[in-house]
């Protein structure tokens, strides 16, 4: 016997699945409006939208910090102007101050006046803010990696073998070749934040035996860990209550060791190795020097041992004065009494880098100023000094600069953001289009599909009774 397959039946069965699916996605289509529901509806426009969406968000973060970035600008405009009109001001009683008839008491009056002005000038410096950031109070001492530091002088070898911390905010600009670079701490036999070549960042300090004999001991990153064109702030920790070196990078810690039981920190109060120092270890010209390329904007040293409660206080613009030995501010400018700048280092402004795109490429630097009274030569003027109109007419055009700089800093970040508006903008809409749906086109299919599945079912009910009359016949 020869047995045959049913193929109408089957064409008929398949047809009508193949409508089923047609009408249930056109349906899903509709519902959803969106032509792309599951990645078998187009894996190739799924790949290409995964890559937009990836493109769109990235995008949009950029635009956030742009605008923080546009925000933190008008900030400092509006503190800018501020000074601008003190500083105006400033030159007005100096003018005033030469009529010669005012009264002693008047000139004594135009003098507190005067003094009271500058005050004010370095209280709102210090005190304008974006996200708890110091905006107008900010500078930074450049070292070329060469021959240029800062000696801090030798008046802060006080903290002997006991307790202390040290705490630097620097910024890389070429990580150190060869040997490794000295950014801040005790010159001779180091004990220092200081900057590998391959990237990695470490606090070392030396330790004495009973013999007398010194060894180095070290807590570092890993590899790789700073960036150059990064800011980093970094802080050594030495308990000796707990016989313990601990070691903090912008806030987390980076690792511990114990002071071994028979070993004490090398006493830098009796030895000529005692001046703090930023950029170079030794004098230029020296085997040990290390020294450092970049910025370093602060350098402090305490009497007690930071906890990790302090450390986090400290890194989130909480700073502390207790147990504060020793300070220098880059934005303390020449009236800094606490160090003196040598060998050619110079001042400049510190920067913030805004990510303002897709890429880890996509960068914008944000150039702070420093429109404190000390940053402006203000600092110790007074009315009656025979340079004093030169001097305030010098900070005036500082002050001016500054506010063109900003201004022209917020045009920038203005034309950043509107590209990433319309990058945005483009992508959303390709995103869109791939997955947009003709509602009219869609609804046809659903009536086709209908009018096919209607039509195969008529053929099946139809096709089976020709077949059971047939099996009837047989069977009489």
């Amino acid at each position: 016997m020869f047995i045959r397959n049913d193929y109408l039946n089957l064409q008929l069965l398949q047809q009508q699945r193949l409508s089923l699916k047609n009408m249930n996605q056109a349906t899903e289509r509709i519902s959803s409006n969106s032509r792309i529901n599951q990645y078998s509806d187009d894996i190739g426009a799924l790949s290409v939208t995964s890559q937009l969406n990836s493109l769109l968000r990235s995008n949009a973060q950029g635009i956030s910090n742009t605008q923080d970035a546009v925000n933190l600008l008008n900030v400092m405009d509006s503190g800018a102007s501020t000074i601008k009109d003190m500083v105006q001001h400033l030159r007005d009683l100096i003018i005033q101050n030469q009529d010669g008839s005012l009264s002693q008491a008047d000139k004594s009056a135009l003098q507190l006046e005067f003094k009271q002005t500058i005050s004010n000038i370095e209280d709102i410096a210090k005190t304008t803010k974006y996200a708890n950031k110091t905006v107008l109070n900010n500078s930074s001492i450049q070292l070329n990696g060469s021959n240029m530091y800062v000696d801090l002088g030798s008046s802060y070898k006080n903290v002997a073998t006991g307790n202390h911390t040290l705490e630097t905010t620097f910024t890389v600009d070429k990580l150190p070749v060869g040997e490794r670079a000295f950014v801040y701490g005790f010159e001779g036999k180091h004990h220092a934040i200081e900057v590998n070549p391959d990237g990695s960042l470490m606090f070392q300090t030396w330790l004495v035996d009973g013999s007398g004999t010194a060894n180095s001991y070290t807590i570092e990153t890993k590899a790789g860990f700073v960036k150059e064109n990064e800011t980093y702030k970094a802080i050594g920790v030495v308990d000796t209550d707990n016989q313990m070196l601990r070691f903090y990078v912008n806030g987390e810690e980076i690792g511990n060791l114990n002071i071994p039981a028979d070993q004490s920190l090398f006493d830098y109060s009796t030895s000529y190795w005692g001046n703090l120092r930023l950029g170079i270890g030794n004098n230029p010209g020296g085997q040990y020097d290390y020294p450092f390329s970049g910025t370093v904007s602060s350098g402090k040293l305490y009497s007690n041992a930071f906890t990790s409660r302090e450390i986090s206080a400290t890194f989130n613009g909480r700073d502390t004065n207790n147990g504060l030995v020793s300070e220098w501010a880059a934005s303390n400018g020449i009236y800094n009494t606490a160090g003196t700048i040598m060998n050619g280092a110079t001042l400049v402004n510190d920067k913030i880098n805004i990510r303002s795109g897709a890429s880890l490429a996509d960068k914008t630097q944000i150039e702070l100023t420093n429109l404190s009274a000390k940053g402006l030569n203000l600092y110790s003027l007074s009315i009656d000094d025979a340079n004093a109109l030169q001097t305030v007419d010098s900070a005036l055009n500082t002050v001016l600069s500054a506010k063109s700089n900003i201004g022209a800093q917020i045009n920038a970040m203005t034309y950043r953001q509107q590209q990433l508006y319309s990058s945005f903008t483009s992508s959303s809409q390709a995103v869109d289009n791939m997955f947009s749906i003709d509602t009219a086109q869609e609804s046809s299919i659903i009536s086709k599909e209908q009018l096919r599945l209607q039509t195969t079912l008529t053929m099946l009910q139809n096709y089976n009774d020709h077949k059971l009359k047939a099996v009837k016949l047989l069977n009489q």
